[in-house]
């Protein structure tokens, strides 16, 4: 069964972190982020094999790793921010640096090398890190979620869409003592609002609110790790699958619902 990285049913808008289910897209160039600073682009990757990507000296740029806790190995002075899975950083020159990244306290992961290539593009580049080879992820991937059969992805769908029309799937009961405290995500305030848990998974839901004066789009990657900055964990937590209920993209002052579906540590 085929399925994409955003998944809709009726009027829900959900997404699905699984490796092995994304959609093929062509690689971006280093001409084309330049051209196109305010894309998302997209960047094959491999051990043993240099990379190009532009980066802004007059904005914040990212870098959307595919590892859970990305650590950097650095050829530059100032300092990088690494938020769940992404990287930020903003270059003081046009110095080309090089970069390595890898997971954190792995020795088997890939190791990817990039050449950054600073200019004064006003935007920041949004750059997502794709892996030509993608077995670590995928092991990774099976070795961490325990309960995976056919029809897995179906199954955390169903959890996504009986929390949002029911408030809580079947056999799953209301954690009441469940308390956490809100926390910022740039300018979006995220509310905890309640969990609710069977034998096997729990569902946490929470409250986003845009209190910018711009419209902000969420994205899966905010919420694809937990880590105990949001104060919803004691250590980094991975995230099954991820749903925003009734829209993803929050004008000023709209408030949406944020589904986490986590697989319950043995």
């Amino acid at each position: 069964m085929q399925v994409s990285s955003i998944v809709k049913i009726s009027t829900y808008a959900f997404t699905l972190l699984f490796s092995g289910f994304t959609l093929a897209q062509s690689e971006s160039t280093h001409t084309a982020q330049i051209n196109n600073p305010s894309k998302m682009h997209e960047i094959l990757v491999e051990p043993g094999v240099t990379k190009i990507v532009a980066a802004s000296i007059r904005d914040l740029n990212a870098i959307h790793t595919p590892f859970e806790r990305p650590t950097i190995i650095k050829q530059a002075a100032f300092e990088f921010e690494v938020l769940n899975n992404v990287i930020y950083f903003q270059p003081k020159d046009d110095k080309p640096f090089g970069l390595y990244i890898t997971e954190s306290e792995d020795k088997d992961a890939p190791i990817y090398k990039l050449t950054v290539v600073p200019s004064k593009v006003p935007i920041g580049q949004q750059i997502t890190l794709k892996p030509k080879n993608q077995q670590y992820f995928n092991n990774k991937s099976a070795d961490d979620v325990k309960h995976v059969s056919p029809d897995y992805p179906s199954f955390l769908i169903s959890l996504l869409a009986d929390s949002a029309k029911m408030g809580s799937p079947k056999s799953f009961s209301k954690d009441f003592q469940y308390d956490k405290k809100p926390y910022y995500l740039g300018n979006v305030l995220v509310s905890p609002s309640y969990r609710t848990v069977n034998a096997n998974y729990e569902v946490i839901v929470l409250e986003a609110t845009n209190r910018n004066d711009v419209t902000v789009q969420l994205t899966e990657s905010d919420f694809a790790v937990l880590t105990p900055e949001t104060g919803l964990v004691d250590e980094i937590e991975s995230v099954a699958a991820i749903g925003f209920y009734p829209r993803i993209v929050l004008e000023p002052g709209a408030m949406t619902n944020i589904y986490l579906v986590r697989v319950k540590n043995d």
